[in-house]
């Protein structure tokens, strides 16, 4: 439950905030587009997303305060390691990451 009000703060924070991805969207998908404004409007989409990115713990907060009004635990809940089959010449495996806020920051803030 905590996961989704996170992913819903940085959907909002993203759309809601600036239009730059509609009007970028937009300006890429006209008949006659000008590339130096698409680029621009771009690269500003690009600085929204750092943004973001950079403020983590911003967004953990004030999903934590609206958790909190909301009576909801404000965890991100613990996924249990799943096993995988190891081959015989195989000499090293990936890590799953075991903090479950690193993994989610890892699985959505670096995709966007």
């Amino acid at each position: 439950m905590f996961k989704n009000l996170c992913h819903e703060i940085i959907t909002d924070t993203l759309l809601t905030s600036d239009t730059l991805t509609v009007s970028a969207s937009c300006a890429l998908q006209a008949v006659e587009v000008d590339l130096s404004s698409a680029t621009r409007l771009l690269s500003m989409a690009l600085g929204k997303l750092r943004y973001i990115r950079a403020s983590w713990e911003s967004i953990i907060t004030m999903a934590s305060a609206i958790a909190t009004v909301w009576k909801i635990p404000s965890q991100f809940t613990v996924v249990r390691k799943r096993r995988t089959k190891r081959l015989f010449d195989e000499l090293s495996n990936d890590e799953r990451l075991q903090d479950p806020e690193l993994a989610f920051k890892t699985q959505v803030c670096c995709l966007l």
